[in-house]
This record gives C-alpha cells, structure tokens and sequence, in this order.
C-alpha cells in the first residue's frame, strides 16, 4: 500500500495541503478538513484565503497538485467512475468528450431514459404508454432525447407538447 504523500495546493501561500489520496489539510490549524458532498455528486472543501471563502472541488485540487496544471479545456475523470474516489492513481485529464463518452455513462443514462411514460391530457385522461421517453419524444415530433418529458415526470416542468407525462410504475 502506497503512503500519503502532502503537497501545498498551489495559490493557498502554504495555508493547505491536499494529499495523494484526497484528503485536504489545513497546515495553520492542523486539522483535516471536512469534505462536503455536492449534489453532483462531487466531493468539496472550503478553503479560506484572504477573508474569502473558496469552494474547491477535491478532485481539481488532487490532479492539479500531483498530476500537473490543467491542460487548456480538459477535465478530471475518475477512471473507476466513483466521484469520491479522488486518489491520483485514479484520476486523469481528458477531453469534455472523452469524459462523456467514458465507462459505462452513456449505458446508465440510456438506462435512465428507457423507463416506460405514460402520456395524459391536461385533464388528466389517459392517452398511451410509450416504452420510453426517447420514444414518445421522437414520436411526438421532439428532438428525441425525451429529457423535457422526464422534467414533466420528476416534476420540474408541468407538460410537455401540450401533455402532462407520469412514469409507468
């Protein structure tokens, strides 16, 4: 098993550290800090630099202590695909495509997307059940991603193409 290795974060006048395995440090205080979960599912810390508060993501703060300064354009992906994991080995930069494009991503989103919807008048009278919201969305003359229809389903929008949309249970 590999130690843990502290380096200064850059831009923190040695105030913090962050090590090779994700966890942030704060070298005045001597204390670790508390890393938050943001709703993205990314880990997070606060670091505080001349009376102002900074949200950093650990993951950003790791590659770029241990891997090097961002390339222009590119982004952190974690190879295993567990954004909590933020320990260099698992961490690299790449293309916005390249990380869309990695693992199993677009095989959990099309997942995501193939939940069968039923659509329903704005009176609430029940028209049909498609197998997916890609599927009615193409069906009914969309762009076909079917992403509007799962807004109307999770009820962050209210209809869609003149619809209300409920996920068949």
């Amino acid at each position: 098993m590999e130690n843990e290795i502290y380096r200064v974060i850059e831009g923190t006048n040695g105030k913090y550290s962050v090590s090779n395995k994700g966890n942030v440090f704060n070298n005045q205080s001597k204390k670790m800090l508390k890393q938050s979960l943001y709703k993205n599912g990314y880990l997070g810390v606060f670091l505080y630099l001349d009376g102002k508060q900074h949200k950093k993501r650990v993951h950003r703060l790791v590659a770029e202590t241990f891997i090097g300064e961002a390339p222009k354009e590119m982004q952190v992906n974690h190879k295993d695909e567990n954004k909590t994991n933020n320990s260099v080995e698992n961490l690299e930069w790449v293309t916005s495509k390249e990380n869309q494009n990695y693992g199993t991503r677009n095989k959990r989103i099309s997942e995501k997307l193939s939940i069968p919807v039923c659509q329903y008048t704005i009176d609430g009278q029940y028209i049909r059940t498609f197998d997916s919201a890609i599927q009615a969305d193409k069906l009914l003359g969309g762009k076909g991603k079917g992403s509007d229809i799962i807004k109307v389903c999770k009820g962050k929008r209210q209809t869609y193409k003149g619809y209300k949309w409920i996920y068949s249970i």
